[in-house]
């Protein structure tokens, strides 16, 4: 009976998980089909996505997407893109696949 009195007081987000449909949050953090892994909570726009180029996971993203590694529809200045509607500035500075940098756009006349 001790695993269940773990189990009663573990919090929400880090009960154990093999799978995003075993969390409230739908992510578990390293949970896999042959080891379990801990419910987590997603990521806010602006904040990293799971995984590496090329294969991000953007299932950790409260939005559900992410631009070049960042969650959200668009990503902030300073942000890695690769194409101007990437950017929340519109501005993707660069050339290749998540190559640029999102920056902010210049005046007019400068």
């Amino acid at each position: 009976w001790f695993w269940l009195v773990g189990m009663v007081a573990a919090s929400p987000e880090r009960r154990l998980c093999n799978k995003n449909a075993d969390c409230a949050s739908n992510w578990c953090e390293g949970g896999t089909f042959w080891s379990s892994g801990s419910c987590a909570p997603q990521r806010a726009d602006g904040q990293p996505a799971a995984g590496g180029w090329p294969a991000y996971d953007y299932n950790i993203c409260l939005a559900r997407q992410g631009k070049c590694g960042i969650c959200g529809a668009t990503v902030p200045d300073g942000s890695t893109c690769t194409d101007n509607s990437d950017c929340k500035s519109n501005w993707c500075e660069g050339w290749g696949s998540c190559s640029g940098t999102c920056k902010a756009r210049k005046a007019d006349g400068t």
